[in-house]
């Protein structure tokens, strides 16, 4: 009689602790029925849009695809295929997808990243990383930025604001941003290698660009989007002969990290040399004074603290003057010779537009003029000046001060530029500490490395602003957050095996 009773009782509890599981069972096929219709109806409107030969359609339906496909890779894969893609592949989609405002193919792949970090944390998948003292003032420069840019929102017309946004996104959220993304990266000695490697491919095409554009006038790869400045100067991918110089003399950099300190066979060596020797072609088809300055300048940091590459700034050097001096004669008879590197417009416009800029931060110490790309020419307007003897005519058609830090400045005003300059100054002490701990490591070589492609920003800065840019800032502060985030790795790696008993030399990657 009492088994008879709670036969019924236990039957109910069985069902009842069931419950759970019929619920994600009925949960888990409704989702799947929910993605199947989902890609389904994707695919239909994307057979659609092929049939109807709907391009952009077609791009935007292509491109989702290929963003689900990336987050499955993970957020080391994305980072790497966004600072490879830039100055690469992403130049052809970007044709179609800028005809949606503020929209490209690296803007979209960098808030893809952010929100893998974020969701990241959320999820707990990732341990909590202190902001490092660069970020902090980063996140301060960005908040004035952001701040001066919505003040002067109720003065812009629709088009102004579009391009202030994309000022604000692609010169300095971005550049800035890449630094935070890379440094989170869960780098290993492998995986900074094959970023050095697809980063010399990216030379490679940049240099066969280059040529193909100077001696076979081949446009295909121009950029369409955004545009061409000095047509008649090699720019690749990037419209502009300036950025192309600072990237390939920063990719002529990597090529030798790799030829010198990668302990490759010889003829591995001889095709980074050989790759190092085709973007210095590029470089000089930039005919861009300042590019060249730039990569003397890094080329000198590297002669001085690395041992491996002397012999060959040596050879090559040497080898340079001797050419330079036999060839003196036809270049001084050259147009290249006398259109660009004795040609004195370009110092004079540079000169009297510091004059003016520095006129109108004294007049505007705090704002400056306001976050826009017309900064300078509301300064010239109200406060052109001479520089010295140099007349101010030759600032009436300059557009832009012609230096990032006075460009900065305009836009935020001193404590912008204040916070800007402390950013940078942190990226820099934080490789010059990592170089000369790790030391000949892979870590402090790169920091080396790394630290050199700063030298060629800050060289450039003084002579353009690269806030109008779009590529050379971002590859900048990536390969700094890389170097930075890799060594604290590679380090506390160390301090792991080291603790266990095991020589810290022998210590593998953190996964």
């Amino acid at each position: 009689m009492k088994s008879s009773v709670l036969e019924p009782m236990a039957e109910r509890a069985c069902w009842s602790a069931r419950i759970p599981e019929l619920l994600a069972w009925m949960l888990e096929r409704l989702r799947g029925l929910t993605v199947f219709l989902t890609l389904f109806g994707l695919f239909s409107l994307y057979s659609m849009s092929i049939a109807g030969g709907g391009v952009k359609e077609v791009a935007v339906i292509g491109g989702f695809f290929g963003g689900l496909a990336l987050l499955s890779r993970g957020v080391h894969f994305i980072a790497v295929f966004w600072i490879v893609g830039m100055p690469t592949l992403f130049v052809f989609p970007d044709r179609y997808l800028n005809a949606i405002p503020g929209f490209t193919s690296g803007r979209l792949l960098f808030a893809a990243l952010l929100g893998c970090l974020i969701l990241a944390r959320i999820f707990r998948r990732s341990a909590p990383q202190p902001l490092h003292r660069a970020e902090l003032f980063a996140i301060g420069y960005l908040t004035i930025a952001f701040v001066s840019f919505l003040s002067q929102l109720p003065f812009e017309t629709f088009a102004g604001a579009k391009v202030n946004a994309a000022l604000f996104l692609q010169g300095y959220m971005l550049p800035l941003g890449a630094f935070f993304i890379a440094r989170r990266v869960a780098w290993t000695r492998a995986r900074i290698e094959q970023l050095l490697w697809l980063l010399t491919l990216v030379g490679i095409f940049l240099g066969v660009v280059a040529v193909l554009q100077q001696y076979f006038g081949v446009t295909v790869f121009n950029p369409r989007h955004i545009e061409v400045i000095n047509a008649d100067r090699a720019g690749a991918t990037f419209g502009n002969s300036h950025e192309l110089g600072a990237v390939v003399t920063s990719l002529i950099m990597i090529a030798l990290l790799r030829a010198f300190h990668g302990g490759l066979s010889h003829g591995r060596v001889a095709f980074y040399l050989a790759a190092a020797a085709l973007m210095s072609v590029a470089l000089i088809l930039t005919k861009t004074r300042g590019p060249w300055l730039a990569a003397m300048f890094a080329f000198a940091y590297l002669f001085i603290h690395d041992r491996r590459v002397r012999p060959l700034f040596i050879i090559v050097g040497g080898l340079g003057l001797l050419g330079g001096l036999a060839a003196l004669p036809f270049l001084l008879d050259s147009a290249v010779w006398q259109q660009r590197i004795v040609e004195l417009s370009p110092i004079y416009n540079r000169l009297t537009a510091y004059a003016t800029a520095l006129n109108a931060l004294a007049h505007h110490p705090f704002y400056g003029m306001g976050f826009t790309d017309l900064a300078f020419q509301y300064a010239k307007d109200r406060y052109i000046s001479d520089a010295g003897p140099i007349s101010s005519f030759w600032v009436l058609n300059v557009g832009v001060p012609h230096n990032e830090f006075l460009f900065i400045a305009l836009l935020t005003g001193v404590p912008g530029l204040t916070l800007y300059l402390l950013a940078l100054g942190h990226v820099h002490g934080a490789l010059a500490r990592l170089r000369r701990a790790a030391g000949g490591a892979l870590a402090g070589r790169l920091a080396l490395y790394a630290d050199a492609v700063v030298i060629v920003f800050v060289v450039n800065a003084l002579l353009i602003d690269f806030g109008l840019l779009n590529y050379f800032t971002i590859m900048m502060y990536f390969l700094a957050g890389t170097a930075v985030g890799y060594g604290a790795r590679s380090a506390g790696c160390e301090h792991t095996a080291s603790s266990a008993g095991s020589p810290s030399g022998n210590a593998r990657d953190v996964p």
